[in-house]
């Protein structure tokens, strides 16, 4: 398994992307990013500030995120040891991401500037 740098964005958190890593994969067509911690907390920070929760158990080593702003609807995403790294493999295989292609991220940065 080959892990390669990449940039993710999910539209429920319009706006972002998050750097990450990818080993290829998708689910129904979408992207399996996995995250290291720092990564993570960025990514559970902007998930807090649209009101829903998202934390880090360390009892579990996971990251938890509230779902439908429903407190009983909680989805948790325990680290992973993929070639030596501790990753998290946030949203993979449930959540709509989207990776960010270099030449968009051209773009989007040419935009913004």
């Amino acid at each position: 398994m080959t892990l390669k740098e990449a940039n993710f964005r999910i539209d429920f958190l319009e706006g972002n992307t998050f750097p990450g890593f990818t080993m290829g994969e998708t689910w129904n067509g979408f992207a399996k990013p996995y995250f290291t911690f720092t990564q993570a907390q960025a990514l559970a920070a902007a998930w807090s500030s649209t009101g829903t929760k998202a934390f880090y158990d360390d009892q579990q080593d996971a990251f938890v995120f509230e779902m439908s702003g429903a407190p009983d609807d909680m989805d948790v995403y325990t680290a992973e040891e993929i070639n030596g790294q501790t990753l998290y493999p946030i949203g993979g295989g449930s959540w709509i991401w989207e990776q960010v292609m270099d030449d968009e991220q051209n773009i989007l940065q040419a935009v913004i500037s």
